[in-house]
């Protein structure tokens, strides 16, 4: 008889790379017994939003689902009343979520005063006070030296893998989240899509979003990091991907007969632990296999203290490896900011392929930058510097018509500011060292350089009274980068 073999450990490997790199309320009757509250949410400004772990819940196993869930509620509704301040709010209303699917314990909106009373309530095990995360290509396996593979056996045996994303959301409108030739997903999946996402398929088989105790929101990407977490995992195979030409490929992912499940807790102000534990409980008894978390709070917590390694904690007993970033910065001593042993922390690494490029100065000298830009050759325009360093807030009313701009250090720069200036274009001074092997992409010609090359470019400027710089096409260069 041949061996079944697991696509997990490929998953895993997965999971190593993307660090390397970052609807209807819910209805306990088809979500288990958590139920997301939404009502005082924003709370006044006396209050901090907690997250409370209890010794235990009211005995709910032989319950229906929504019986279940009132019980729970009314368990934590009654802890709570016990400490309020006052009677001007009731205690549904100081609550953000109720964790009890595969958790115990709830969020809330409490004063200081509060959660110290409810701090020395029996059954109450720990209290932590809200901490915001920071989310954390065609060429990465290649580069890994991991081949493409058709093998039809092995994707079968893919398909019953199901990958949690807890991270900025998912764009579902990508050929990576195929589902063509995909069966329905395996009966172990218990998840559910939002009513306001209606692209689920046989890829994408749940999406869910949290925001302070609000599940209605949507659950696009509107940033990006979720969907290249999600397609560098699990995305399909797309033959031909490129920026405008720029670094073609195949884009794939490592296991692309796997099923995704989205989870969205990031946005504008970051990704909020209470809303981060509410995936996981969500998570975890949906039925997924794997959780990937591309999540850091720049500093690491105690574990007891931590809840992104209390809720990997939670899924390790439930067997779901969860795989989260060890940081985005480093190496120096403590940089890696999720620690827990029961989880995967995954570090950066570098790849051999950088976006460059080139500009040639009025004297012939060529200087090399960073840019991702698809916009055609600039011939060779007058090199004018701004005064204020091409700030956005000093330029409005400059004109500065078919020029390219030199931009000084520490200014804030906008396209569009520099746009209207009727400019064509810019070559940017970057201060920070840890930004020289980033491709920045803008929408008009702009090109990054370090220290070196701006001072190269600065004493040709100041050598005569008819500076110009022309840019050549963007390319994919060999040369290795030193953190992605």
């Amino acid at each position: 008889m041949a061996t079944r073999t697991s696509p997990l450990p490929l998953l895993l490997a997965a999971l190593s790379v993307l660090f390397c790199h970052a609807a209807a309320v819910h209805n306990p009757a088809a979500d288990g017994a958590r139920i997301a509250a939404a009502a005082g949410a924003h709370g006044d400004d006396s209050t901090k939003v907690y997250v409370v772990f209890t010794e235990r819940q009211p005995a709910t196993a032989e319950l229906p689902e929504a019986e279940a869930g009132a019980a729970i509620a009314s368990f934590h509704h009654d802890m709570i009343a016990g400490v309020l301040d006052d009677d001007s709010s009731s205690a549904a209303d100081r609550v953000v979520y109720h964790y009890s699917r595969t958790l115990h314990g709830f969020a809330a909106r409490l004063t200081d005063d509060e959660k110290n009373r409810l701090a020395g309530m029996d059954g109450v095990l720990s209290i932590h006070e809200k901490v915001v995360y920071r989310p954390q290509t065609t060429r990465s396996w290649d580069f890994l030296g991991v081949p493409q593979h058709n093998d039809a056996t092995r994707l079968k045996f893919e398909n019953d893998v199901i990958i949690g994303m807890v991270d900025t959301g998912i764009w579902p409108d990508s050929e990576s989240f195929s589902d063509e030739g995909l069966p329905p997903p395996p009966p172990k999946w218990k998840g559910v899509c939002s009513k306001n996402f209606t692209s689920c398929n046989n890829k994408i088989i749940g999406a869910r979003s949290y925001y302070g105790g609000n599940t209605t929101l949507s659950v696009l990407d509107r940033e990006g990091h979720g969907t290249h977490t999600a397609s560098t995992a699990a995305g399909r195979a797309v033959a031909g991907a490129s920026l405008g030409g720029l670094a073609g490929g195949t884009a794939r992912g490592a296991v692309p007969g796997a099923r995704l499940a989205v989870y969205k807790v990031c946005w504008e102000e970051g990704c909020s632990s209470e809303d981060i534990l509410a995936a996981f409980d969500d998570a975890i008894a949906d039925g997924v296999d794997v959780i990937s978390a591309s999540l850091g709070s720049g500093i690491a917590f105690d574990y007891a203290a931590d809840p992104m390694a209390i809720g990997a904690f939670h899924a390790m007993r439930r067997g779901v490896v969860v795989s989260v970033s060890a940081g985005n910065s480093g190496p120096t001593l403590g940089s890696v900011s999720n620690v827990a042993p029961w989880s995967i922390s995954v570090a950066a690494t570098l790849t051999d392929r950088r976006i460059i490029s080139e500009l040639v100065l009025g004297n012939g000298r060529r200087v090399v930058g960073n840019a991702i830009t698809v916009f055609p050759n600039l011939g060779k325009p007058s090199l004018l510097m701004d005064p204020g360093g091409c700030d956005h807030e000093q330029l409005d009313g400059k004109r500065y018509k078919g020029a390219v701009l030199l931009c000084g250090e520490g200014a804030y720069i906008s396209s569009e500011a520099i746009s209207r200036t009727g400019a064509d274009g810019a070559i940017v001074y970057m201060f920070a060292d840890e930004d020289k092997d980033t491709a920045f992409s803008f929408a008009i010609p702009i090109v990054v350089v370090m220290q070196k090359e701006f001072n190269h470019i600065i004493d040709y400027y100041n050598s005569t009274r008819s500076a110009a710089a022309g840019r050549r096409p963007a390319m994919a260069g060999n040369h290795y980068v030193a953190f992605n």
